[in-house]
């Protein structure tokens, strides 16, 4: 009878289930839920800076929609798909668009007004008239520096013949 009962004690552990397979399942699968888990917590960090970017993004969108509003309202005149680099260079430092374009008009305009005297004391004796009495107007280096584009291209060949007396 104990032969039999051995066996029947054989015959159960052969049909039990293999409870080191259980362990080793269980091990892989806690394993594999710790893995998720921090694969959960990356992705979740990465959805915040994400959205903080995203929102950092839409303030700069905004900003530069008022700047532009702000712009076309101040300088209608003016096309903001031209502007000079100063005026770019100026925005990129961040300088608001109006303010920039404002100081860039500003500053035209003093160069302007600096050139436009030079030019009027030149023609009221100053460099160009004194001892000539050709009528020639000449120009000294620094009234050619303070002339706007359109001066120097009204007054290039006076300006040419200026510079062969520079020497």
């Amino acid at each position: 009878m104990e032969e039999t009962n051995l066996e029947l004690e054989i015959e159960e552990l052969s049909e039990a289930p293999d409870v080191t397979e259980e362990i080793v399942c269980a091990e892989e699968t806690a394993e594999a839920n710790e893995a998720l888990k921090s694969e959960k917590l990356s992705l979740e960090s990465e959805i915040a800076a994400l959205k903080d970017e995203l929102e950092r993004a839409k303030a700069e969108t905004d900003r530069k929609a008022k700047e532009y509003a702000e712009f076309r309202e101040l300088f209608p005149h003016a096309d903001p798909c031209e502007l000079a680099p100063e005026v770019t260079e100026m925005v990129e430092e961040g300088i608001p668009l109006a303010a920039a374009y404002s100081l860039y008009e500003k500053r035209l305009r003093a160069k302007e007004e600096t050139a436009k005297a030079h030019n009027k004391a030149t023609r009221e004796g100053g460099f160009g008239s004194v001892g000539h009495s050709t009528g020639e107007e000449y120009y000294t280096p620094d009234e050619v520096r303070a002339m706007t584009q359109t001066e120097v291209r009204k007054n290039y060949q006076k300006i040419l013949r200026s510079m062969e007396k520079w020497h």
